[in-house]
């Protein structure tokens, strides 16, 4: 498969596509223009957070924050799938969220699988084989045998 850069004349071109219908949009419908670009700029609003937030995580690398990231998006898979159900929130939410805690669990263990071994144990030791943090003594550091 190749994968092939939108060049700058196609990124310039898709702008003006985009500039063309904003401005026939206004002239057909100014309160549905108002409303596109509410939401638009709502859009870019949550997937900056969203970016910052997953940025924040992976830059912190550590298993304590990738956890509160995974149970982050969980809450919130929990909450939009009973939106619409606002009358039934108490009956509905504990076989919801163990249904997606359940389904998260099985996909990420499906996922898991289907990874080589080297995945897992490549960042946990270093290129000389031992744990990070230990090193393997240099031929200067043993005590001499005595004959």
């Amino acid at each position: 498969m190749i994968v092939k850069e939108i060049s700058l004349w196609g990124s310039i071109v898709v702008a003006c596509l985009v500039v063309v219908a904003v401005i026939a949009l206004a002239f057909i419908d100014r309160k549905m223009l108002r409303r596109m670009l509410v939401i638009f700029g709502a859009t870019v609003a949550q997937m900056a957070v969203v970016v910052a937030v997953v940025w924040l995580v992976f830059q912190t690398d550590a298993w304590w924050a990738y956890l509160l990231w995974y149970l982050l998006v969980v809450l919130l898979s929990i909450c939009w799938c009973l939106y619409p159900f606002q009358a039934m929130w108490k009956k509905m939410l504990v076989p919801v969220a163990v249904s997606m805690l359940a389904g998260s669990i099985v996909v990420a263990g499906s996922a898991m699988l289907c990874l080589p071994t080297s995945v897992f144990f490549d960042s946990l030791f270093g290129a000389d084989g031992l744990p990070y943090g230990f090193h393997a003594p240099d031929h200067a550091e043993l005590p001499a045998r005595h004959a």
